[in-house]
């Protein structure tokens, strides 16, 4: 603690400023990652349910047809 103190404010700014931009990045390459995933899952999920809708479009337009 004593050495904390002994230390100059603007040296103690300069760490806590440099530390941060990689902090961030850190922060920022885990939210693009989870933002990557729920890409995945939402294309999925919507191309499964369009052609689910799909699906379910023509087998109403053949059961008119019959």
């Amino acid at each position: 603690m004593l050495n904390l103190l002994s230390v100059g404010h603007e040296d103690l700014w300069d760490l806590s400023f440099n530390r941060k931009p990689q902090y961030n990045n850190m922060v920022y390459g885990i939210n693009n990652v989870i933002y990557g995933i729920n890409n995945v899952i939402s294309s999925v999920s919507w191309n499964s349910s369009r052609t689910a809708f799909k699906g379910a479009k023509e087998f109403l337009n053949k059961k008119q047809t019959i």
